[in-house]
């Protein structure tokens, strides 16, 4: 009696291992999570002040400071997906997104990353002038900002339309984004900015060639953001990153935006 009890004490412990081994099968423990470092270079538009560039990775929140050639390796870090963001004092932030990194040994980043400085100037507020009233009409608006500019001197900025009233351009939540040069003979605070023909760009495309998320009757909202630089072409001047979540390139040279306005697109 005591051998039959103990045989069916054998087997159901016997049943309770094997149940308990689950997916992982006969190694009974998950297995380790791979940890390695992550590596690469950083440089600025200027060419200058790459030391103590700041490179961090946001989900996990580990940062690391480039040395006198901009190099940086961030070290133990898990397997994973990740978004690399790289700043400075006094430049714009750049970003990686969805890297992919296996672990277990040193992954290279081998995609270029430029940081370009921020403008002097930085533009304050904005009031419409004129909406677009036909495919021919233009968009008008007066832009303030900060400080004056000394006689003679260009200004740039750069104008975003997006279907969303509190729209981010820095973070490339926008659809439309095009520039404008504010050129005066004497000291100015204040320029007019008029775009033509911008309704059947935002009827059609935007910077990424892309389906125009617009039609006949939709809310426009405009802001704007002081440039260093000119052009609606990325290019290692202006500073730009790919935002794959809103399929848009951000520029990087830009400072924060004013206020928006809105009108109805005819």
């Amino acid at each position: 009696m005591n051998r039959y009890i103990l045989n069916v004490f054998l087997c159901i412990t016997i049943l309770v291992v094997i149940g308990c081994e689950g997916e992982e099968g006969k190694r009974g423990v998950p297995a380790p999570v791979l940890r390695g470092s992550i590596t690469g270079i950083v440089t600025t538009s200027a060419k200058a002040d790459i030391t103590g560039i700041e490179v961090k990775i946001a989900e996990t929140s580990q940062t690391t400071l480039t040395d006198s050639l901009g190099n940086w390796t961030i070290n133990d870090v898990k397997a994973g997906i990740y978004t690399l963001e790289f700043s400075k004092a006094g430049y714009g932030t750049s970003k990686i997104q969805n890297y992919s990194f296996v672990g277990g040994g040193v992954s290279r980043v081998t995609s270029s990353i430029t940081l370009t400085k921020l403008p002097a100037h930085t533009a304050t507020h904005i009031d419409l002038i004129e909406a677009p009233t036909d495919d021919q009409g233009q968009f008008s608006c007066i832009v303030n900002f900060t400080p004056e500019a000394p006689r003679s001197e260009v200004r740039y900025f750069r104008v975003y339309f997006s279907k969303n009233r509190n729209f981010a351009p820095t973070n490339g939540d926008f659809f439309f984004t095009t520039t404008f040069t504010g050129f005066q003979a004497n000291p100015y605070s204040d320029i007019t900015l008029r775009v033509k023909s911008i309704v059947p760009s935002l009827k059609t495309k935007n910077s990424s060639s892309s389906m125009s998320p617009f039609v006949k009757g939709d809310s426009v909202y405009v802001a704007v953001c002081a440039s260093a630089s000119s052009g609606s072409t990325p290019n290692a001047a202006s500073g730009f990153y790919d935002n794959l979540n809103f399929g848009q390139y951000v520029y990087t040279d830009v400072t924060a935006p004013t206020n928006t306005v809105g009108f109805v697109l005819p």
